[in-house]
């Protein structure tokens, strides 16, 4: 089976452009995507905390290679096609039975083939030890974006997650800007940490700032990761699908206050830490 391209995030760093760009380049990123470019199969099957947690080792890697097969041969056999038919009973975006159903078999009767493929799931970062035994020679991308914009805008991973990360459901009621950036740091140095180690040179974080501030360096760098021949007009054209998000520059009005900010996260991503500088400020 053809190893895969992921894309993986925390949310909105930057990873539906960077879809859109694969797809462009020939990479088939699904047989059904959302309006975030998302493969909404894998979403159905693996964005789900209580079963990835519950699961074991051997029953999780069986469904990544049953999504691999439906995606590339076509095939699914029947026990497995009734148990994904049924998880619509606990709907991941409105897939309820009926959908998944259909969903399945949508991707049944397009099969990939031999094709350069793989998918856009942020909740991909959770399982990359999986990932990386069913599919030795995956190319994972990992993308980031500010921990100060995380903080006061993403929720919906932190919210079905966080708890698995360490984070008391009480705290994501009660300070819910320090959850998110905190979750913002745990989950996505775990991601740092485990593709590094795990994926090597197989591994890449891409911070959606540089996607954004420099598109055509920052595409050829992720087009010789993938082993991507890509001429200048199709990097002229993918750097026209990376857009400027309207929250992009929230981060210069946020105090590390604000977010509990000790001031030895941001450094870890490549980001510069104003800790000090603030320090400095009140200091004179």
């Amino acid at each position: 089976m053809k190893n895969p391209v992921v894309l993986g995030a925390i949310e909105n760093a930057g990873n539906a452009d960077l879809a859109q760009v694969l797809e462009l380049w020939g990479v088939n990123m699904g047989t059904v995507l959302n309006d975030r470019h998302e493969d909404v199969l894998f979403n159905h099957l693996f964005n789900r905390p209580k079963y990835i947690h519950a699961v074991s080792d051997k029953r999780l890697q069986l469904r990544l290679r049953a999504y691999g097969r439906i995606r590339i041969e076509g095939q699914l056999n029947r026990k497995l096609h009734a148990e994904w038919v049924r998880e619509g009973h606990e709907p991941v975006g409105g897939i309820r039975p009926m959908e998944a159903e259909e969903l399945i078999q949508t991707t049944l009767s397009q099969p990939i083939g031999n094709v350069d493929w793989g998918w856009n799931a942020p909740c991909s970062h959770v399982i990359v030890p999986h990932i990386k035994l069913i599919f030795p020679g995956v190319k994972y991308i990992h993308l980031i974006r500010h921990g100060y914009t995380s903080a006061k805008f993403d929720t919906t991973q932190l919210i079905d997650w966080g708890e698995h990360y360490g984070i008391p459901k009480k705290k994501i009621d009660r300070e819910v800007v320090w959850a998110k950036f905190h979750y913002w740091r745990v989950a996505n140095r775990g991601a740092q940490l485990v593709g590094e180690r795990l994926l090597g040179d197989h591994f890449m974080l891409l911070r959606q700032e540089d996607l954004v501030d420099h598109p055509i360096p920052t595409l050829e760098k992720v087009a010789a990761f993938l082993d991507l021949r890509i001429s200048g007009d199709q990097l002229a054209e993918a750097a026209k699908l990376i857009t400027k998000p309207s929250d992009f520059d929230v981060w210069k009005s946020v105090t590390a206050d604000e977010v509990a900010d000790d001031g030895t996260s941001l450094e870890l991503f490549g980001y510069e830490s104003n800790v000090d500088s603030e320090s400095s400020s009140e200091t004179e």
